[in-house]
């Protein structure tokens, strides 16, 4: 029980940071082959700026957050060691 509750905690926690930074990476592979300069921190850095624009769409943002609940739900259920066809 204990250790699935770290196993979430630690899910809410890094996955955002990891796949923040696997896109990152991403981004840093594509403009160096494009001659480019890219920072791996970038897509981090666009959404904390895309969070302080006050100009957003409602009906855009609500999907947004519906779909990172529901992925936090899934991922909890999925690393709190419940059923993967649930989490699926």
């Amino acid at each position: 029980m204990q250790y699935s509750i770290l196993a979430i905690v630690i899910y809410i926690v890094l996955a955002p940071l990891i796949g923040g930074l696997l896109t990152g990476l991403d981004d840093l592979i594509i403009s160096k082959l494009q001659g480019k300069s890219s920072s791996v921190l970038t897509p981090l850095k666009d959404v904390f700026q895309n969070i302080k624009l006050e100009k957003t769409d409602k009906k855009t943002a609500a999907c947004y957050i519906s779909f990172a609940i529901l992925n936090i739900v899934a991922g909890c259920i999925f690393y709190g060691g419940g059923n993967i066809v649930l989490a699926i």
